[in-house]
């Protein structure tokens, strides 16, 4: 099984995430919405997750992660799914790292990529992904007889 870690920075708010006291069983169904200036940036959804705490950060990890992220303009921007991951969440960023699979394909479905082992730092707008690497580039081609 495969682990995620995602963080979030300061001035980023989580929707539907308990203010109580640290939860320490399994959670199913789990899902947030990471929230900016009232936009919502990022939709995740799990279908199993277990709390725990990692440097004092609430982390939890998730089986069967999918997330949906939105620009600043609410329009799609991608999709990300792992069977398995750990998500750390911070108030300035948030980071999805796991050893195990990985697949992102952008709205407009220009851009696949699929591979194992990833370190996506949100914040940084990184994502390195090591091994079995894939990715599909959709062009589109001039068309024929068009003049420069």
């Amino acid at each position: 099984m495969g682990v995620c870690v995602a963080v979030i920075a300061a001035g980023w708010a989580l929707a539907q995430t308990p203010a109580a006291a640290p939860v320490t069983s399994a959670v199913r169904n789990w899902n947030f919405t990471l929230k900016k200036d009232g936009r919502t940036h990022g939709l995740f959804h799990g279908g199993r997750a277990v709390p725990s705490t990692i440097a004092g950060l609430m982390a939890f990890d998730v089986e069967e992660f999918h997330v949906d992220t939105f620009g600043t303009d609410g329009q799609p921007q991608m999709t990300a799914e792992s069977p398995a991951c750990r998500v750390v969440l911070s108030n300035s960023s948030f980071i999805v790292t796991s050893p195990g699979a990985l697949r992102v394909v952008q709205s407009d479905g220009r851009l696949e990529l699929t591979g194992e082992g990833f370190h996506w730092d949100h914040g940084a707008q990184r994502l390195v992904v090591s091994n079995k690497v894939r990715t599909i580039l959709v062009v589109p081609l001039p068309k024929a007889g068009r003049e420069n």
